[in-house]
């Protein structure tokens, strides 16, 4: 999705959940530069959209060309990058099957992949 698309949703759910009260649900999410491996991540956010802003943020601060990798609820999530370029992201309820989705996933593009991040949220 693209970042304009992401910055207006992220603006009308602010506005619409603004009277609610803040509860932690769990969300994160692991944002990823291709070029360059770099990433950003958040985890324990309110919703999805702000989870994937968050971590667009802090890989931007590195990288110029991050994209969303992965969000997750209440479970962990990974990002796998391959020695020339090609990646993978996965999620699951425990660290370990997480790296490993990631790694079948970036395996299915490239070769020697190796995780770049991984990142828990909600009750892990």
């Amino acid at each position: 999705m693209p970042k304009s698309r992401l910055y207006a949703l992220a603006a009308f759910v602010a506005v619409a959940f603004a009277s609610a009260p803040a509860m932690a649900q769990g969300w994160g999410a692991i944002a990823f530069s291709p070029s360059t491996g770099a990433t950003g991540y958040t985890w324990d956010n309110v919703n999805e959209v702000d989870a994937e802003l968050r971590a667009l943020q802090f890989c931007d601060q590195n990288a110029g060309d991050c994209e969303s990798a992965i969000t997750f609820r209440n479970a962990c999530g990974a990002v796998a990058w391959g020695k020339n370029g090609g990646w993978g992201s996965g999620w699951d309820t425990d660290e370990e099957s997480a790296r490993q989705v990631a790694m079948n996933e970036c395996s299915l593009r490239d070769d020697g992949c190796r995780i770049m991040r991984w990142q828990c949220s909600g009750n892990y």
